[in-house]
């Protein structure tokens, strides 16, 4: 009976500490789900130890092929990138080869073998005992760390980083295969486990780092991408400030002329002629072309008119409702870089399309009091349009068919991500969908969105 608890029971503590760092999120399916197939596996490893060992099966054997399915299990029921939860589930498992090796030294130093060996009682009361003491430290690590694993995008690290704690793993499981109580109590044993944990806590910690750094890199690229769109808003603005600095002395000059003339007319008392003229020269000004101003506060409505005026030159119908006050609790600059982006994939789609084509941009923005604020952009599109690395909706070996997204698009959900949000694409035969929900920072601290 000691084979029955002994490796089930002392390993079951990993599987759950597996689930752990995605338990609130990422699960493809319900907690009840997940917690009965595990509960499932742990009977099935007792009744298959009960039955099969220590007669033709090993107990080494056995733990090896149930490694193999939970691992299966693990990645069927763990919504992320394989990538990432090989190397949660591997970091673990090399975890769990550093307690049952200080749990096999202890057991042979300190306390007498019974005729189950390594699988007795008391070793599983020590690796519990050892699992008690180091697991606050893994918890603080996993808290600390495992949303970086999980929000990560670096495509080289996810799939091929949790390669280094498979490897750790493999070479403690090649020296343990044919482990004896001799071998388990020296002291060689023990600085080995010892000396690869410690490798893998470092290669663990080096990865985080990593994934940070990379992170503030993507963020600084996000910020010099919103600088550079923030000053081509300046020359526009510019450019066109100069032009009505121009239009203003033009008409000032041709004013005085007016004026001279009519004084004229004054002077001589020629009031048909006045007439005429004031009737003449009224037809003659051209109606008022003043700018709509889409919402009140300053930054999105200045950048509305910087993309959505390049769409009504270029003969693209735009529609726009943007009932937004002045003050948002989102701050500006990430809005404005959100619905830059939103925009450029707009304006992008629609200018690979013919101008004889129904070419159109539908805007459309909802502030929810008091922290959530919304925005839609559909826009016109041709299925078989493909973009390329320029801003633009999908990379040059993707399309609206099969969504791999660009940088653009990233970038969208990165923010949205940030803001306890969501950002959701959609395709039509003839549209492109793009819905943005985000939250402002003390929306999570009031309740009113999910930890």
């Amino acid at each position: 009976m000691d084979y029955v608890l002994s490796s089930p029971v002392a390993t079951l503590p990993y599987q759950v500490l597996s689930y752990y760092p995605f338990w609130n999120r990422h699960l493809r399916f319900s907690k009840s789900t997940t917690f009965f197939v595990l509960s499932l596996l742990v009977f099935v490893k007792c009744v298959c130890f009960y039955f099969f060992v220590p007669q033709p099966v090993s107990a080494r054997l056995m733990e090896l092929l149930f490694g193999v399915v939970h691992l299966l299990v693990f990645l069927s029921m763990i919504g992320l990138h394989p990538g990432k939860a090989l190397f949660v589930y591997f970091f673990l498992l090399t975890y769990l080869g550093f307690n049952r090796g200080i749990a096999n030294f202890m057991q042979v130093r300190f306390t007498c073998l019974p005729h189950s060996g390594l699988y007795a009682y008391s070793n599983g009361l020590l690796h519990l005992a050892m699992l008690a003491i180091t697991i606050p430290f893994v918890l603080l690590l996993f808290k600390q760390t495992c949303h970086e694993i999980a929000e990560t995008k670096e495509k080289y690290i996810i799939s091929h980083f949790w390669i280094i704690p498979a490897l750790s793993l493999g070479t403690s499981f090649v020296y343990s295969i044919k482990i004896t109580p001799e071998s388990a109590g020296s002291l060689s044993f023990l600085i080995s486990r010892l000396f690869l944990f410690l490798c893998t806590l470092a290669e663990y910690i080096v990865l985080i780092r990593s994934l940070q750094a990379a992170r503030s890199h993507a963020q600084l690229e996000a910020q010099a991408e919103s600088n550079k769109l923030l000053a081509a808003m300046h020359r526009e603005q510019y450019a066109l400030l100069l032009k009505r600095i121009e239009e203003t002395r033009q008409a000032r000059h041709d004013l005085r002329q007016h004026l001279t003339l009519i004084q004229s007319y004054l002077d001589n008392g020629d009031k048909d002629a006045l007439k005429e003229y004031v009737h003449t020269y009224g037809q003659s000004i051209p109606k008022s072309s003043s700018s709509s101003i889409y919402c009140k506060n300053y930054a999105i409505d200045t950048i509305m008119r910087f993309y959505l005026t390049q769409a009504a030159n270029e003969g693209i119908q735009v529609t726009v409702s943007l009932p937004l006050p002045g003050e948002l609790p989102i701050p500006e600059p990430d809005v404005c870089v959100l619905l830059g982006n939103l925009l450029e994939n707009a304006l992008a789609a629609c200018r690979e399309m013919a101008p004889s084509e129904n070419r159109y941009i539908k805007v459309c923005g909802l502030f929810t009091p008091p922290y959530a604020l919304s925005f839609t952009v559909d826009n016109s599109f041709r299925p078989q349009q493909s973009f390329g690395q320029d801003g633009s909706p999908f990379s040059a070996s993707s399309n609206y068919d099969h969504p791999g997204l660009g940088l653009g698009l990233s970038s969208i959900q990165s923010t949205a991500a940030r803001f306890r949000g969501t950002a959701k694409f959609e395709t039509t035969e003839t549209e492109f969908r793009a819905s943005v929900l985000l939250f402002g920072k003390d929306a999570q601290a009031d309740g009113a969105i999910p930890q």
